[in-house]
């Protein structure tokens, strides 16, 4: 759990922040291995991708690599 976080005021303090996953990736030595995971009584929701741009979505989500 974690509290919403303003990366452009971490930004403005000289500070690299891509947002809370990235830096939690950061923490444990390892990248591109967190997964963000919504939920509540009815739903759950966990994200392919983490800070990928939207031209870049087509290349990156492929049917081998989610199957």
């Amino acid at each position: 759990m974690s509290a919403p976080i303003d990366s452009a005021n971490i930004n403005v303090e000289g500070v690299p922040f891509k947002g809370l996953t990235h830096y939690l990736e950061t923490c444990m030595g390892k990248t591109n291995d967190a997964l963000q995971i919504y939920s509540n009584e009815y739903l759950r929701i966990a994200t392919l991708t983490n800070y990928i741009d939207i031209k870049d979505l087509p290349n990156y989500i492929t049917k081998e690599k989610y199957h």
